[in-house]
């Protein structure tokens, strides 16, 4: 039963009020564990207060905590807060990124690991109502990865952040030499579909696609090219198959009408196609 309500928060399936149980206790554990992690539970309680309660139903406590330490002293526009938790022997990460919000700025973290060879296993995205994003994302760090390759990855988000890296360019050209090995693969034909958020002031985009390197850049890309906003964003890795889900708005804070969800697909689909090409 937690797993099933856990699931339909994540893929919004529920209505923002039927998630009051999971969030409520996502947010006492994180309170409690707080003064643990050096954070005053005041400033989770502040940071619960700006995200959606589908945020504290999607994430465990102790990055909620993470989050909260992270906004507490807001970054310079247009740069990056990172922050980078060790996991076990198996070489995956967590990087948790906040950063004001503008177009783009998930796609340069996308970019970015794609350009060092990490997989993005998962991510979660969510916009605070203060105009902070807060994301983290789940990474496989390539063979051999030490604890260097992350100071690489740090370094060249900053240059991203600043505009000192040519990001579309670099993954483009890195996906050109993979296309042999991505010809091998499986065919996973792209889908492209839209709903309404249940809470009807966004819409809900699925994109299913075959996994290779770029991928999440190239669809965040097109997102940010069409000027939408991310209020949400759920990307899994299944095999070779991934399956990303963004909650998006437009320019005036409302869903995307059928003209636009259509320029979205047409440009989701070219910039997958060209991925590598």
């Amino acid at each position: 039963g937690t797993l099933v309500r856990r699931v339909a928060a994540v893929l919004d399936a529920d209505a923002p009020d039927a998630l009051g149980d999971e969030a409520a206790a996502t947010a006492r554990e994180a309170q409690r564990l707080a003064p643990d992690l050096g954070c005053d539970p005041a400033a989770v309680r502040d940071h619960l207060s700006r995200l959606p309660a589908r945020y504290a139903a999607a994430v465990p406590p102790r990055a909620v905590v993470r989050h909260a330490l992270m906004a507490a002293v807001p970054p310079d526009a247009g740069a990056f807060l990172t922050r980078v938790t060790p996991g076990a022997d198996d070489g995956v990460d967590e990087l948790d990124v906040v950063a004001s919000d503008a177009p783009g700025r998930f796609a340069h973290v996308a970019g970015v690991l794609a350009l060092h060879g990490g997989s993005v296993l998962a991510a979660d995205a969510f916009a605070r109502t203060d105009g902070l994003l807060v994301d983290t994302f789940r990474v496989q760090r390539p063979p051999g990865a030490t604890g260097s390759w992350w100071v690489r990855v740090e370094g060249d988000l900053a240059d991203a952040a600043e505009g000192r890296l040519a990001v579309r360019a670099r993954v483009a050209r890195k996906a050109r030499g993979e296309a042999d090995r991505v010809a091998r693969l499986p065919a996973v034909p792209t889908e492209v579909t839209w709903s309404a958020d249940p809470g009807g002031t966004a819409t809900v985009v699925e994109v299913r696609t075959l996994d290779r390197l770029g991928v999440l850049h190239a669809i965040a890309d097109a997102i940010a090219e069409l000027r939408l906003d991310i209020a949400v964003a759920r990307v899994q890795t299944l095999g070779h198959e991934v399956v990303d889900a963004f909650t998006l708005r437009d320019a005036a804070a409302g869903p995307l009408d059928e003209d636009r969800c259509g320029e979205l697909e047409l440009a989701v689909r070219w910039a997958l196609d060209v991925l590598g090409a």
